[in-house]
């Protein structure tokens, strides 16, 4: 709101000298302009406020399925107890393993910051 403000203070569009006059009752343009946007900005507070929690329960979401995801790799893990490899995933070594701990690292580490 403050930002359209600043647009009508462009001093190619109003004289420099005017941005201190008064009008009739003593009021300047820019307290008429908060005054008549009182509404709009108490609209934009809550917006905001609606969108930050939504934000916060779908980073919370992606954080909790990336969390699991780390857990439970795809193609589960070699359960050989007679191999040195006991316990690795079993995809370890190909691309698409490497894609997806790649992501999925990336998941969450963008949904905690």
């Amino acid at each position: 709101m403050l930002l359209a403000f600043h647009e009508i203070e462009n001093p190619t569009l109003v004289k420099i000298n005017y941005k201190a006059r008064r009008n009739k009752n003593g009021n300047t343009a820019q307290s008429i302009f908060t005054e008549e946007h009182k509404e709009l900005v108490k609209e934009g507070e809550e917006w905001m406020k609606d969108t930050s929690g939504s934000c916060m329960l779908v980073a919370a979401l992606i954080a909790a399925v990336a969390f699991a995801a780390a857990f439970t790799v795809p193609g589960g893990n070699i359960s050989d107890s007679h191999s040195s490899k006991n316990g690795t995933p079993v995809f370890l070594g190909k691309t698409s393993f490497t894609v997806f701990a790649v992501a999925n690292a990336f998941a969450f580490f963008s949904s905690i910051t």
